[in-house]
């Protein structure tokens, strides 16, 4: 427990010192399991983002969209830190990064830090709106002030939060090759791309956030 309560501080130190933490998670051989942990989190609010944004309520039940986001989750975070892990190592390499493919596991693993707050963020939605979070209409929060208040400050800080995972991942993708933020921010943004366009035109589908 007390390992886990720390890797939790370093999570929440890493929103205002990416690249300490980062060098530190790197040089520091985190446990995999911790890594597992952050990584299957992190797949679990992503599915529960898409699951939102495609408005999946309208076509089933609410308790089978929290099973499936789950279930598909534990299978999509590991899928896309192994893509993006793999891509920042190989497009890093271009601009003669250092980083090992290691290096860049942990570096991924890490930023996604981030989207534990977002599951936070999640699960308290889901107990105020239940079902109406993965629905086109949405009468119980339209019709009280105060739902549709705090609902609209939900979505303020999780846009908020989004950008500011973007932001960190420059930073830790920079940090994990030992060069600039700026050319971080570049093959986070070209990886990015490639894998929407992927998705879009071999799968006909629109990943949110992208």
């Amino acid at each position: 427990m007390n390992l886990i309560r720390e890797y939790l501080l370093m999570g929440a130190r890493y929103w205002i010192a990416p690249k300490r933490v980062v060098r530190r998670m790197i040089d520091g051989n985190v446990p995999w399991y911790i890594l597992l942990g952050i990584i299957i989190l992190y797949g679990i609010s992503y599915t529960l983002d898409q699951v939102a944004y495609q408005e999946l309520g309208d076509y089933f039940g609410f308790g089978f969209l929290l099973l499936a986001a789950v279930g598909v989750g534990i299978g999509v975070g590991p899928l896309l830190w192994l893509i993006y892990s793999g891509l920042f190592f190989v497009l890093g390499k271009l601009f003669k990064g250092k980083g090992t493919w290691k290096d860049l596991q942990t570096a991924v693993a890490v930023s996604m830090f981030p989207f534990l707050f977002k599951l936070g963020l999640w699960i308290l939605q889901l107990f105020l709106f239940r079902e109406e979070m993965f629905m086109d209409f949405n009468p119980r929060i339209n019709n009280s002030f105060f739902l549709l208040v705090f609902y609209l400050l939900m979505v303020l800080i999780d846009v908020i939060s989004s950008i500011w995972y973007y932001i960190l991942l420059f930073r830790a993708v920079g940090e994990a090759h030992g060069f600039s933020s700026w050319i971080g921010m570049l093959i986070v943004l070209f990886s990015v791309a490639l894998v929407w366009v992927v998705v879009k035109y071999v799968f006909d589908t629109v990943l949110f956030p992208i």
